[in-house]
Parts: structure tokens; C-alpha cells; sequence
């Protein structure tokens, strides 16, 4: 057998930093390399795991000698040291080559993963941890296609323009998508087959499409547009590409009616990504309410049962010089589309270059704190009473509800209610994440009441995490009138 001098196993930053492992080992043969973002030898297909659902691990091995590498062991072990899989790899002199293992994980969370490359003379190991989710998330980026995007830990809806860009963003288990631009001066079958140029295998070259602002404001005059009848001509003939579409003004009907959702299924429109640039329109509008935007976009997709198919796209750039966006601003913005539309899927941002760097790793993160971690949420409506026609004296019973809006399990978080300012109950709960496919509920914690006299009376929940989740709204009130 020939002896490998050094072997690399690149565990990127994606995985390290934001999903930490174990650093950096070395010994005289066999080194353990941690990379960058961009350079991450070990990835998960798609980027963000779905529990209980097939996906990949990826593991790229570097060889450093100067003599060929015919049989290297790569072994992947989960939890408890159960086996996920193991392969042998030849690696050229100075070269690398990557094994893949199916795998699917029975739970969401932060799993982590042991990973090991041995020559049978020598060996290392270093462990991380992968991103498990309980749904799909989408985090679509302009300007992904360039270089420096690469630096994204969570984008996972790209431009990308060539090939080498395409096998990149595939490898990290992205969607690279092709730019489309919107023209109205050809007819609908020349459209249809200019945002068809340059798509071919799906699971070799640009996976799909990222149609750039199209939108209008009357419905009959976008019906009739030569453009919107090539996009549906489009989408006709090529269900299977991934079909992006940036909506740059209102929401309006005709595009949520060619778009999926639970009934269109896999026909239409993949993602509607909402153009909400408020830093555009404060300035453009003088608009003195600027969440106001969301609500019309997030009504609409409702009414039009899309918001599952859709995610909001804020602005990191633009009137720099009249409305500088900072990272709180963005921060309540995320926030403000969590709450009213916990639907949504995902959030996108414009763009990578923009002229205010200092937003992209706060946008960056914002996806890892709102959306793929735990979110705990706290809506007065789920606060609720086993009967509203109450007298002094009856006895019923009182429900907190606590959401989880995120998209793994927050575990011992601690729920009080209150009655009129006194400690009515207290309880430690698991606030489990939204399966796909799954009917949102709230987690309950009941106690019981004796209503003490006629009037009003108040009924207070707190949620108190027990780690790092995100929390919207953590309190809660509703008031309940007893005769």
C-alpha cells in the first residue's frame, strides 16, 4: 500500500464557525485543514439537511505527497458512533478526490459527525456538526455569481454564470441559477426561449432561472404583456428547472396565480422573491411607514395562498448618501416579516455588492438567528380559555400556546402564566420545529382557573429560553370577563 506524506480534510468555516467542530489537528502524516467559507472540503446536499430525508455528506481529501494515494479509507460516523458510511478513494500525487455518503438524519439540530481519512499506517479524524433542519429554506442573494459571494455561509439560491461557478455553488449543495432579464419587445415564444438559453441538465448545469424585476401595478396590463405570456410558456415547458422570479414593485394577482402552492403542486413559479427595498422607498416615496410595503406584499401572497412559495427580498445597498440602512434596521425588518408572515421560507437580500459591506455578514447571520435555528414566538391569540361564559366562582381551564417558528427543536424552554399578576403555573417544555408538511400548532401549557370574583381579569405568559434561541414576541396577554 502506498503511504500518503499528508492528507487534508478540509472542515470549511461554514461548518466550523457556524456549526462548530473541533478546530485544527495535525500530526507528522496526516493533517486535519479548516478552511473558509468559500474553500470548505466538507459539505452537506442540499446545503441545509432535511430531517427524515435523504441527503449527501461530502467529504473532499487532499493529497499532499508526492507518490499516488490508491486506497484511503474516508468513514463517516453520526451520533453514538453509528455508522453513516465508508469508502475508499484514490488520490493522485498532490491531488485530492471526494467521497459521498447518503444520509438521513432522524432529527434537526446541530447532529454532529465524525470524520475520518486513514492510509492504514496513519490516520486523523475532526468533527462537526451539520446544520439539520426540520423544512426547506431558501436564502436567494444577488450578486452570488461573484467571487467574493463565496464568503456567504447561507445563501443557497445563487446567480451563477459559467460552469465553474454552477459545480461550485452544487458542490456546497446550493441552486446555481442562471440571471434572466424581463423583454416585452419580443413575442412570447422568442421570451420563452430566452430565459430557456443556456439551462441544460439540472444536475449538472445552471439548476434553474432568477428572473430579474418584473412586476407592473394594473392586473390587465400585466395579462397582457408579451413577457408574462412567455414566462407561462416557460414554466410550461420546463417544470423541471427551478424558476425564480424578483417581483420589483406590489404583489399583484396574475404572478401568484402562476406560481406553486399547495394545490399547483410542482407547476409554475418555484420562489416568488418580494422586491421590499424600504432604504429605496423612503427616499423614491417619502414614506414615513415603510413596513407598510411588507403588509401589501404579505396580504396579497396570503389571500392568493402563496406565501409558502415566497420570501421577501431587502435592500443592503442603495441612497447610501440619503437613507444609510443599519444593522438593526435590517434586524426589525427580519423580525417584522417573522412575525406577520412565519409562512415564509426563507429571506433574500440585495446585494453582495453593495456599498455598504458592513451589512453583509449581519444579513448573512440574520438567516442562520431567524430561520434555521429555534425561534419561539408568542401570539395573544394562543392564549386561550376552555370557556368564555364564565361566572364567579366556575372553574376552567387556561391554555398558553408557544410556537416555534425556526427550523430546529428548541428543548427546556421554560413557560410561566400569570392570572392578574400572580404566578398561576409554571412549566419546562420542548418547543419542537415545524416539520415539512406538518399543521402548525402551538405547544401548550394548561393550568386550571377558579374565577375569583365578577370583572375583568388579566392572563400574562412569559417564555423564558433556556440557550441561544431567537425570541420574537415572549410575552403575552389576554383578558377574559367573568359576570
Amino acid at each position: 500500500m502506498k503511504k500518503i506524506s499528508r492528507i487534508f480534510i478540509g472542515i470549511g468555516f461554514l461548518i466550523m464557525a457556524a456549526f462548530p467542530g473541533t478546530g485544527f489537528a495535525e500530526s507528522e502524516k496526516l493533517i486535519i485543514d479548516i478552511r473558509s467559507t468559500a474553500a470548505s472540503d466538507v459539505v452537506f446536499r442540499p446545503a441545509f439537511p432535511i430531517q427524515n430525508q435523504p441527503c449527501e455528506v461530502a467529504v473532499t481529501v487532499h493529497n499532499t505527497g508526492k507518490t499516488a494515494a490508491d486506497r484511503v479509507q474516508v468513514n463517516v460516523q453520526g451520533p453514538d458512533g453509528v455508522k453513516i458510511g465508508t469508502k475508499t478513494i484514490a488520490i493522485p500525487a498532490e491531488g485530492k478526490a471526494q467521497a459521498v455518503f447518503p444520509w438521513t438524519p432522524a432529527r434537526n439540530g446541530y447532529i454532529p459527525l465524525k470524520i475520518s481519512a486513514s492510509d492504514g499506517e496513519s490516520s486523523n479524524a475532526v468533527a462537526v456538526k451539520a446544520p439539520v433542519v426540520s423544512r426547506t429554506f431558501y436564502f436567494p442573494w444577488f450578486g452570488g455569481h461573484t467571487p467574493e459571494a463565496r464568503s456567504l455561509r447561507y445563501a443557497n439560491v445563487v446567480l451563477s454564470g459559467n460552469a465553474e461557478s454552477h459545480a461550485y455553488w452544487r458542490n456546497r449543495g446550493a441552486i446555481p441559477c442562471l440571471w434572466k432579464g424581463v423583454d416585452n419587445k419580443v413575442a412570447p415564444e422568442k421570451y420563452a426561449q430566452i430565459l430557456a438559453d443556456g439551462v441544460g441538465d439540472p444536475a449538472r448545469d445552471a439548476a434553474g432561472i432568477m428572473i430579474d424585476e418584473m412586476g407592473g401595478y394594473a392586473p390587465e396590463e400585466i395579462l397582457a404583456a408579451n413577457f408574462f405570456s412567455g414566462l407561462k410558456l416557460y414554466l410550461e415547458k420546463n417544470p423541471q428547472y427551478f424558476t425564480a422570479l424578483w417581483i420589483c414593485g406590489s404583489l399583484q394577482v396574475p404572478y401568484c396565480n402562476i406560481t406553486r402552492n399547495a394545490y399547483r403542486k410542482d407547476k409554475g413559479i418555484s420562489l416568488l422573491m418580494l422586491e421590499c427595498y424600504t432604504n429605496f422607498q423612503t427616499v423614491e416615496f417619502s414614506s414615513s411607514r415603510r413596513f407598510a410595503y411588507f403588509d401589501q406584499r404579505i396580504d396579497v401572497a396570503r389571500q392568493q395562498d402563496v406565501l409558502t412559495n415566497a420570501v421577501m427580498t431587502l435592500a443592503i445597498d442603495g441612497h447610501k448618501d440619503k437613507f444609510n440602512l443599519t444593522g438593526y434596521e435590517l434586524e426589525d425588518e427580519v423580525r417584522y416579516i417573522r412575525r406577520n408572515a412565519p409562512e415564509m421560507p426563507g429571506i433574500g437580500f440585495f446585494h453582495f455588492e453593495t456599498k455598504s459591506p458592513e451589512l453583509i455578514p449581519i444579513a448573512d447571520d440574520l438567516c442562520r438567528r431567524y430561520f434555521i435555528e429555534p425561534v419561539l414566538q408568542l401570539y395573544p391569540e394562543d392564549i386561550q380559555f376552555s370557556s368564555r361564559q364564565v361566572k364567579a366562582g366556575d372553574e376552567i381551564e387556561i391554555y398558553a400556546g408557544v410556537r416555534n417558528l425556526g427550523g430546529m427543536d428548541a428543548e427546556n424552554v421554560k413557560i410561566r402564566l400569570y392570572a392578574d399578576g400572580k404566578l398561576l403555573k409554571e412549566d419546562t417544555r420542548n418547543i419542537p420545529a415545524l416539520a415539512e408538511g406538518a399543521a402548525p400548532r402551538a405547544v401548550q401549557l394548561q393550568a386550571n382557573w377558579k374565577a375569583p370574583a365578577s370583572g375583568y381579569h388579566t392572563f400574562r405568559v412569559e417564555v423564558i429560553p433556556s440557550g441561544s434561541e431567537t425570541v420574537l414576541d415572549g410575552t403575552g396577554e389576554q383578558q377574559l370577563w367573568v359576570r
